[in-house]
């Protein structure tokens, strides 16, 4: 059974591991230890970083506190608490202990240690660890090295790193060399600290040493069949394992060991493309809302990670059910002097599903002749004058065409139970699907299947052109672009464009909360912390990215036939899936917000973005994760209908110039790298170095060659100045 922390646990592991909670305060004041015993010397001092085998981290930097976090293990003892003394102090030899906290590893958190340290000294580097009594000897993890935050009258340069997408199976975490030499005052992490899938051979190429393997494999799901088949984490110890695994990377270690880190979650600490506790991995063939997947992803990230959750004063903290999905809140936001604010944000619990289904049926109609009119003219486009770039749709229930229903029904049967369903499942969402308005070509689509499967006699005529000339036209899913009864293509990805704005435009107008992404409260949070803000920068965290990448294969040039000569979004799994409401966001509080800017990842390739009215993105590319180029040439080559446009492996070798031509407000792109990014905020401008490297490096550890490695990675320079001009060195 998963265990999780009550009530009773937690006073349980407060009242045993820590005794009377012991605290040496910063004015001095003496610490009682009849029941805390404290090491003396350092005799009494032995190294134990085998007890701390994710070693140590720190995070959340606030003027006056430090969240500071291990996880103790010791497979041969018998106590359910083990006991742990922690220290913070100002030298590395700790002769000026400043703090010290006991506290316990218990089985409920899975050992692991979360302190929230306050009273500190602004500004101030400070050094800790954790030491493991056990049998009277003191032993230590390794030392570990933080830094609190300026204080709010600072007008000192901030420098920090932002990462994301640091994928573990089959590759390396090559790119945070370049960081272990910087001086940063901390790192943010924008999300996919993990990925939840054992060796998804879609994005994740598996070696020898690299590998996930879940111990609760009857815990996990399965994705797939025989040797093609992989896991996804489900369970809390599969969750937890993930952590576990990640962290014993001696790079990120050393990361961590050396600066605090400020993160947010994306998808793939839970599940890929997910929103809220509703997953995407059977495309709709299944319902997947887990509340209880997505606490058990919830809880080890809260375990794991060095997040403050919002406790007050010096204390542990652990993770209450409470705090769990749905009542989750990481956004928050942190300031550096008057040099910075950081606003993060949160895209994935609150936000909706993707506005196509991956289970739509492709012949439904979602915009019957007159909402398409409406939404025409609006734009003051008359419907006559592009009605034949829309599809020709009926009425299904209608009498005319009552004899068709029964056969489409049927054969739209079959063609579920094909996709896996069960007889009964198939035949109540053929029956939901065969209603109301549908696409004619769809409906001829299912006929052909139907006659071909039944004698002469019994075969039923296709709706004639003549016919189709004379039906009104609307907007099917497959309309834009959906062809497949399940599928991320023409849902979430690959969508055609000026289609798909029509509809959301259309929807937004009447229901807004098709497109809030961020929730309520976190969007009046946000639009009131940034308008607030006295900050010469504030700079928006985000997981995923704003800027708009469309693939325009309109121009004659490229040579590409109809019906795939149209503009496509590549993802609406990002804000173009939500481009109303981040069109508002940016015109209604960002423009009116000076110095904004945005940081972005999840996308894997590196975009520097010019929103109008002095609004910056500068969106990094991943730590390790297979690049974008890549990903879009294995959905191509995966999918019949896009490896069949001509020329389509040399169109997206081409990406980068396609993406800037499609979108000009995109002045620089690289979809073919990995790497890592420092942004300085100094008093007349911010820089940003994107450091990339080749992806190819990613696939062999080059931890003992690191001096090797960072010289040849490309520093790509951005600096905006007072002004609000953005240039390039």
């Amino acid at each position: 059974m998963t265990q999780k922390y009550t009530r009773r646990s937690f006073i349980r592991a407060s009242a045993q591991a820590a005794g009377s909670v012991a605290v040496v305060g910063i004015t001095g004041c003496g610490i009682d230890t009849t029941d805390n015993p404290s090491p003396t010397s350092m005799e009494s001092i032995t190294d134990g970083a085998q007890y701390f085998p994710q070693s140590v981290a720190s995070g959340d930097p606030k003027p006056d506190s430090i969240v500071l976090w291990s996880r103790i293990e010791d497979t041969a003892s018998n106590s359910d608490v083990l006991p742990v003394l922690v220290q913070v102090s100002t030298d590395t030899s700790f002769s000026n202990v400043i703090t010290e906290f006991s506290m316990g590893g218990v089985p409920e958190s899975d050992g692991s240690l979360k302190l929230r340290v306050s009273g500190l000294s602004s500004d101030t580097i400070y050094y800790y660890r954790f030491l493991y009594d056990k049998e009277s000897v003191f032993h230590s993890s390794r030392v570990g090295r933080t830094k609190t935050a300026a204080d709010e009258n600072s007008t000192r340069d901030i420098k920090f790193a932002y990462v994301s997408c640091q994928d573990y199976v089959g590759r390396y975490y090559n790119t945070y060399l370049r960081l272990l030499d910087e001086d940063l005052d901390f790192i943010v992490h924008l999300g996919d600290y993990v990925y939840e899938t054992t060796g998804d051979p879609s994005f994740q190429s598996a070696n020898g040493e690299r590998l996930v393997s879940f111990r609760d494999e009857s815990g996990a799901i399965q994705i797939g069949e025989g040797e093609n088949s992989y896991f996804s984490a489900s369970s809390l110890d599969n969750y937890r394992q993930l952590y576990q695994t990640v962290r014993s990377d001696e790079v990120l270690q050393q990361i961590h060991e050396r600066f605090p880190m400020i993160a947010i979650w994306d998808d793939h600490e839970f599940s890929d493309d997910s929103h809220g506790a509703t997953s995407t991995i059977t495309s709709g063939r299944e319902p997947e809302l887990n509340t209880q997947r997505k606490q058990n992803a919830e809880q080890a990230y809260f375990e794991f990670m060095p997040i403050d959750t919002l406790s007050q004063g010096t204390s542990p903290l652990f993770v209450l059910p409470g705090q769990l999905y749905p009542n989750t809140k990481i956004y928050r936001d942190f300031t550096f002097g008057r040099n910075l604010h950081l606003v993060m944000t949160d895209f994935r619990t609150y936000r909706p599903d993707h506005l196509i289904p991956e289970d739509g049926f492709p012949g439904t109609v979602v915009m019957s002749r007159f909402e398409l009119t409406t939404a025409l003219a609006a734009i003051g486009v008359p419907y006559e004058a592009v009605a034949e770039n829309f599809t020709a749709y009926l009425n299904i229930d209608s009498e005319t065409f009552s004899a068709y229903k029964p056969a489409l029904t049927g054969t739209l049967t079959q063609a579920y139970m094909g996709e896996g369903l069960s007889e009964e499942s198939a035949g109540a969402k053929a029956n939901e699907a065969i209603s109301g308005n549908l696409a004619a070509d769809a409906i001829n689509g299912l006929l052909a299947q139907y006659n071909a499967a039944v004698p002469a006699e019994m075969q039923l005529p296709l709706i004639t052109e003549q016919v189709i000339d004379t039906l009104d036209r609307g907007v099917a899913y497959m309309t834009m672009g959906k062809t497949q009864l399940f599928s991320s293509l023409g849902s979430r990805y690959f969508v055609v464009k000026d289609v798909y704005d029509l509809y959301a435009g259309y929807r937004y107008a009447l229901f807004g909360s098709t497109q809030d992404a961020y929730g309520a409260a976190q969007e009046n949070w946000y639009q009131q912390t940034l308008l607030s803000s006295q900050a010469r920068w504030k700079v928006v965290g985000s997981s995923v990215s704003h800027t708009s990448l469309i693939l325009d294969l309109t121009n004659p040039a490229l040579g590409v036939p109809a019906p795939f000569n149209q503009k496509f979004y590549l993802n609406l799994d990002h804000w173009d899936g939500f481009g109303g409401k981040r069109d508002e966001l940016i015109q209604q509080t960002l423009s009116n917000v000076p110095g904004s800017v945005l940081l972005a990842g999840d996308i894997h390739a590196s975009f520097v973005s010019d929103h109008g009215q002095g609004t910056y993105e500068f969106t990094n590319t991943s730590v390790s994760s297979g690049v974008f180029r890549d990903l879009l040439a294995a959905t191509a080559a995966n999918d019949p209908l896009l490896s069949s446009i001509p020329g389509i492996t040399q169109l997206i070798q081409s990406a980068d110039i396609l993406l800037q031509s499609a979108n000009p407000s995109i002045a620089y792109a690289n979809t073919n790298v990995n790497g890592v990014a420092v942004v300085t905020a100094s008093s007349d401008s911010m820089t940003v170095n994107m450091y990339e490297a080749d992806k190819e490096s990613t696939f062999q550890s080059a931890y003992t060659a690191a001096a090797d490695y960072v010289s040849a990675m490309q520093t790509r320079t951005f600096m905006i100045d007072n002004d609000g001009n953005l240039t390039q060195s």
